[in-house]
């Protein structure tokens, strides 16, 4: 799992060129690009045009750190966007030959004031602007916004096979793109996983199946443009699968780009001469761009409904084909309905999803996240902590790592995180557990839960997914805590262990069907031995749940244990409260630090 601090601006890997300018490096200036150094990329090539990124330039004794926009030209040209540190402490004069290589600055990039928000401007990551009296921070580069413009697709490919596996060869020419894969395939497989090289976060978006055969549909994201991007299909149960990739760029979010209402994305299946039909379509945003995907057998081409423009297929296979096409209306979607046809043979499912075009300003468009306030590069954060530069902005945009100039608090790491959680800021207000377990607010320290019985739980109610909740909890006379979720019964959980206990330096996964009643281990993990405080996080994507641990609170790896909601223990509509506490009697439990994301 990537970090939550990863810096903001792009990098590359050996990026070094010279320059001979003689410019004095105040912000606005700039530098005029030489060539690359042998054996090393230039900045458009390993940065890209109109990229923001990290640099230094080193003049004879002298150096200064930036932050500047690459464009590509006659010549290629570096801007002086900020100015994070120099060997004189203020902007140096070049002379001579200098070198300019990308860099990683020791203590982050200033917030930019971007003035008031335009529709014809685009912005770096960092940017703050003003829109309808509110203060808002790009949390991703921001292009310039037409909207009228919906998502297009870039490059697609197909292929089948009459085996246990598919690989799909895909060639895209933008960055940021989501990549889709519509699957069709009988004998009733199931799919296991998609992969490949550089394509991240694959994840099934919906599946349909009228018995033995099916109509799935994929989506993972790509930061750079594939070449011959082998993606692998693998399968368990039946073979025949066929196969379409393709690339969508121009999301309103890449973090976040698939239209958010609950309609989507949509599905039905088919039966033996029908053909699929979808009813009760909506959508929150105008221009998005509807995919739809069809599956039938019978070695038949079928069709996509006369509305979709077609994008691939596998053409006539046996026994099926899978067909993607698109739309993409000028307005939002209310309750749309579409038929396919299935060339009066088996239809086996249509799938429709949703990628949300750029919605246009701040409070609308996702890529922007509202804050409490700027004043040019000082930022207050909506928990109310002033803070002077940023460190990071993670793909989520809700964790904002900053270096401090005032905090509320005292607690550990309270300037990365926010000042010492209370129950009334963090929604635990209610307790679960027998013999009347109590939570209390400790000043500078956090929320405390003491319980007399056979456990507790201060819990509260979650945010709409996809959320995410990171703390450091620890335990009280060696007895660890535990962090989980509650339908107000039963519950699932992780557990660090006491010192002593046989799973001591594990974690736990664990539900009951109330406190002291236990169900079932689900997982135990071995950490390492990790003391009484430990870094725990849970994680709701909408479909699935993720516990984590981490021995440092930065690095974080795969998720210890996951589950889809649908078979999870407390049910797809059961993960409605999250919470801290402890399984042992006459103990407590201590959270001193917590974060959530939406």
């Amino acid at each position: 799992m990537a970090s939550p601090f990863a810096p903001n601006p792009t990098t590359g890997d050996r990026v070094k060129e010279t320059t001979i300018s003689t410019s004095t490096l105040s912000v606005g200036a700039t530098i005029n690009l030489a060539g690359a150094v042998a054996s090393y990329q230039s900045f458009v090539n390993g940065i890209g045009n109109g990229t923001s990124c990290f640099y230094c330039v080193l003049s004879g004794n002298n150096w200064q750190v930036c932050r500047g926009t690459v464009t590509s030209g006659s010549p290629n040209t570096l801007s002086v966007d900020a100015f994070l540190s120099s060997s004189s402490g203020s902007p140096i004069t070049l002379s001579g030959t200098s070198t300019v290589f990308q860099t990683a600055p020791a203590h982050g990039t200033d917030f930019y004031s971007g003035g008031a928000w335009s529709g014809t401007t685009s912005y770096v990551k960092g940017a703050v602007v003003t829109y309808g009296g509110v203060y808002y921070l790009a949390r991703e580069n921001v292009p310039a916004t037409n909207l009228a413009a919906s998502p297009t697709v870039d490059g697609h490919t197909h292929n089948s096979a009459n085996a246990s596996s598919l690989t799909l060869t895909l060639t895209t020419t933008a960055t940021d793109d989501i990549i889709y894969v519509g699957l069709a395939g009988s004998i009733g497989a199931n799919i296991t996983g998609v992969s490949s090289t550089n394509t991240t976060g694959w994840a099934l978006r919906k599946r349909e199946t009228n018995g033995a055969d099916w109509c799935e549909v994929w989506a993972g994201s790509a930061t750079t443009a594939l070449t011959s991007e082998a993606i692998t299909v693998t399968l368990s149960g039946g073979d025949y699968p066929a196969g379409v990739a393709f690339g969508v760029n121009g999301a309103a979010s890449f973090a976040s780009p698939f239209d958010a209402n609950a309609a989507i994305p949509g599905g039905n299946n088919g039966a033996s001469s029908t053909d699929p039909a979808i009813s009760g379509v909506s959508t929150n945003s105008a221009y998005d761009l509807l995919l739809g995907f069809i599956g039938v057998g019978g070695n038949s081409a079928g069709s996509l409904p006369p509305a979709f423009t077609a994008i691939d297929n596998t053409a006539t296979i046996n026994p099926g084909n899978i067909i993607a096409g698109y739309i993409s209306p000028a307005a939002t979607e209310t309750a749309s309905s579409w038929t396919t046809s299935a060339g009066a043979v088996s239809g086996w499912g249509f799938v429709v999803d949703a990628v949300t075009a750029g919605a246009g300003p701040p409070g609308v468009d996702p890529r922007w996240i509202a804050t409490g306030g700027v004043n040019n590069a000082v930022l207050t954060q909506a928990f109310g902590n002033t803070v002077s530069t940023v460190l990071g902005v993670n793909s989520g945009g809700n964790w904002v790592a900053a270096a401090a100039s005032s905090f509320a608090g005292n607690s550990l790491f309270a300037g990365v995180m926010a000042a010492a959680p209370t129950k009334a800021g963090t929604g635990l207000t209610s307790m679960l557990g027998p013999s009347s377990p109590t939570a209390a607010d400790v000043a500078g320290i956090g929320i405390v839960v003491t319980v007399p019985g056979t456990g507790g739980m201060a819990y509260g109610a979650v945010p709409s997914t996809p959320y995410s909740f990171t703390a450091l909890l620890s335990g009280m006379a060696n007895y660890g805590p535990l962090f989980g979720w509650t339908n107000g019964t039963k519950l699932q959980f992780a557990y660090a262990p006491r010192i002593g206990d046989t799973s001591a330096g594990a974690i736990v996964v664990i539900t009951m069907s109330s406190f002291g009643t236990w169900v079932a281990t689900q997982a135990t993990v071995t950490v390492g031995a990790h003391g009484d405080m430990v870094w725990m996080k849970i994680r709701d994507d909408g479909t699935n749940i993720y516990f984590y641990f981490s021995a440092d609170g930065y690095n974080w790896g795969t998720a210890i244990y996951s589950v889809a909601k649908t078979s999870g223990y407390l049910g797809s509509a059961g993960y409605t409260y999250w919470g801290f506490g402890c399984v042992n009697p006459g103990r407590a439990s201590l959270l001193s630090l917590v974060k959530g994301t939406s």
